[in-house]
């Protein structure tokens, strides 16, 4: 490997680095805000909670919901793009609901495992 190259190479990985342990997470975001109204707040959550876990589409037990100020942050994982944007649209229905960040993820993994005829899940 060429000393200039080797030098490139550094750069580009501490650059990346930087710019990775300078992004925030949901959490971070919303902690450093504080809510006007944490009682409803907490009531906005309630219902969201109570819309989400309450389907049978898909499995609610891998997501969060983070409510301030009326704007929502969801997170977690589900086993498709289906189920993530039933997610959403349903927290974008409950009332008083102003803003939904949807951090939700799709579990490659487990959305593979259950296409496969035949198997349950994958064993790692």
């Amino acid at each position: 490997m060429s000393p200039g190259y080797q030098g490139t190479l550094s750069s580009d990985l501490n650059e990346h680095s930087k710019k990775r342990d300078s992004e925030l997470s949901e959490k971070d975001i919303m902690s450093g805000i504080e809510s006007k109204n944490p009682a409803r707040d907490e009531k906005i959550r309630f219902r969201i909670e109570s819309t989400i876990y309450g389907h049978t589409e898909f499995d609610s037990s891998r997501i969060s919901v983070m409510v301030k100020n009326a704007s929502v942050t969801l997170s977690g994982l589900v086993d498709s793009a289906q189920s993530k944007a039933t997610i959403q649209g349903l927290t974008e229905s409950v009332d008083d609901v102003e803003e939904v960040v949807n951090f939700i993820q799709i579990d490659n993994i487990s959305s593979i495992s259950k296409s496969m005829s035949g198997q349950d899940d994958l064993k790692l």
